[in-house]
């Protein structure tokens, strides 16, 4: 499918069930091989579900954007500051170009914010998403952040990218 099919617009609280779902299948497709399998059985997409309420209730400090296909949303982009937080693509949709409007759009509203600099990080080893970035002008730096969630312990590149002037 083309990605010109897809809308971009603010992710509203309704959204949080969908985005939780493509969220879980991501997720586990990245993680599966380093989780314990009884681990692995327990998660289910409800459990992101407030992570997302969270990020989408009008109170959060987090701006997000997401992508509708056909009045479904397969995709989304939270930004905070001057930091890309997340960018993640339905699995059924990756591939189409959707990844990279999110990713020019979350810029756009780090740049809004009034930064001239943004910062990202992705897991090592996604390789994909590094081409992704750094194919946007994304600078992979030699930092790592260490992380611990949900019984899985992974490093994270930290990537850096001077934003466009007025």
């Amino acid at each position: 499918m083309d990605d010109m099919e897809v809308q971009l617009r603010v992710g509203f609280l309704d959204d949080a069930p969908s985005i939780a779902d493509y969220y879980h299948r991501c997720w586990l497709a990245a993680f599966l091989p380093v989780l314990d399998r009884e681990v692995a059985e327990r998660m289910e997409p409800s459990m992101w579900l407030e992570l997302f309420r969270d990020r989408l209730a009008t109170e959060s400090s987090m701006s997000t954007a997401v992508a509708v296909r056909d009045g479904v949303v397969v995709g989304h982009v939270n930004v905070q500051g001057h930091d890309l937080v997340h960018l993640f693509v339905d699995p059924d949709h990756q591939g189409s170009g959707i990844g990279r409007r999110l990713l020019a759009h979350g810029e756009q509203l780090i740049a809004d914010g009034g930064h001239s600099d943004a910062e990202l990080h992705t897991r090592v080893g996604n390789e994909r998403a590094l081409g992704l970035y750094a194919s946007a002008g994304w600078q992979l730096t030699d930092r790592l952040v260490h992380s611990a969630h949900d019984g899985v312990q992974y490093d994270e590149h930290v990537l850096i990218k001077q934003l466009a002037g007025e």
